[in-house]
């Protein structure tokens, strides 16, 4: 049972989604105006059906306020109006960290209001810790003691099923706080001397795994993320090739992920990184795409053999014309440049349906697998080729 707040300033069209709220078993109350909003707003609300345009307090001015407050609430946007305002209150509503349950436009069913709310999920009682909180000595000696790992995301062909690759994505196993989210460790380790040491710790424990792969005879493609500094190291194609060289990995099962604004940073070393790290074998792959300022620009100046099309993207093509819009301009352009073209956080079935519709070649997201540890990732893969 939800607590739910209607918030639009038609009081028939705010009755009608009350009783559609009731209908289903949860409690819904509704505010009209601003003052109604002040009063009828608390910490318990859990769902927001929230209209766009209200005489004297807009949805974008609510959703800030949302924001300000730290509201848990999940929101469900509704309007009448074109899909690019309900697109860019979507991004605001990300931005300031508040979940987008659902877009609805008007006229609303009670089957729509039904499936929104069937996809509530409550906010996890423990935040990730703060970057902020993370000291560098920390991430220090946890390499030291060996308490990072690497599990991998399976990513398989969208044309007959079959598993492509994974991506490494690095975990830390802390002792205290449990498992700590890349993100609260990574910008740190980014703007310190411990990048290269992580680097070399995750291209090692790549070339390891990739060992154990081929060995069980499940050899395929690793993506590994290089971090916006690392590209800039002149040394590296000659690091990356010696470590695959001495582990006798064929740099041709590598992919090496580099986000478009990592590459802006500073374009002439990296295209100089970039072009003979391709020379040596190892496949590239912009990552993120379609989130920089000049993807066109990079798509041509540097090798990339592959493209991924950025999870904002895809998590949204099936409710906004726009997104799924970017999404098939993309994967056109990448074959247009002979590039693999590979979408990431598919989490439903009807959104992989859909990329294949649009001709995408790979799949990633939870729809497919959850990150997994290397022995788990060696069963799902047998487990897979049986069925």
């Amino acid at each position: 049972m939800l607590n739910v707040l209607i918030v639009d300033d038609e009081p028939d069209f705010a009755e009608f989604v009350a009783d559609a709220v009731d209908e289903l078993g949860h409690i819904p109350r509704i505010a009209t105006n601003s003052s109604a909003f002040a009063s009828a707003y608390s910490t318990h609300i859990e769902v927001i059906f929230l209209d766009l345009f209200l005489p004297d307090l807009d949805g974008i001015e609510i959703l800030r306020f949302l924001s300000d407050n730290r509201s848990t609430a999940s929101v469900v946007l509704m309007s009448g109006s074109n899909d690019a305002l309900l697109n860019a209150a979507r991004e605001i509503a990300h931005e300031r960290g508040i979940t987008v349950l659902g877009v609805l436009r008007k006229p609303i069913t009670l089957a729509s209001i039904a499936e929104t709310l069937s996809a509530y999920e409550p906010a996890p009682s423990v935040t990730k810790r703060s970057s902020s909180r993370i000291d560098i000595d920390d991430i220090r000696q946890g390499l030291k003691n060996g308490e990072f790992s690497l599990f991998y995301q399976p990513q398989i062909s969208l044309k007959d099923g079959s598993v492509t690759g994974a991506e490494a994505l690095i975990r830390w196993n802390h002792p205290d706080m449990g498992v700590v989210a890349p993100e609260a460790f990574v910008p740190q380790v980014e703007s310190s001397d411990l990048i290269g040491p992580m680097t070399d710790y995750v291209v090692s424990r790549a070339c390891r795994d990739l060992s154990e792969l081929e060995k069980d005879r499940l050899l395929f493609r690793i993506s590994i993320n290089l971090s916006a500094n690392s590209i800039y190291d002149l040394s590296l194609p000659e690091k990356l090739a010696r470590q695959f060289d001495d582990s006798g990995i064929d740099p041709g099962h590598v992919v090496l992920e580099i986000t478009e604004t990592a590459v802006m940073k500073d374009v002439a070393a990296s295209i100089d990184v970039l072009t003979r790290l391709r020379m040596k074998g190892f496949h590239l792959s912009i990552d993120d795409f379609g989130i920089g300022y000049s993807s066109m620009e990079q798509l041509v100046r540097i090798p990339f053999s592959e493209l991924k099309v950025d999870q904002k993207f895809v998590r949204s093509l099936l409710e906004s014309r726009e997104y799924r819009s970017v999404a098939e301009v993309s994967i056109a352009l990448g074959h247009k440049l002979d590039m693999t073209v590979i979408a990431e956080g598919i989490e439903d079935a009807a959104t992989m349906s859909e990329l294949r519709v649009l001709g995408c070649d790979e799949a990633q997201g939870f729809e497919i697998s959850r990150p997994l540890p290397l022995d788990e990732l060696k069963t799902w893969i047998g487990e897979r080729r049986k069925a």
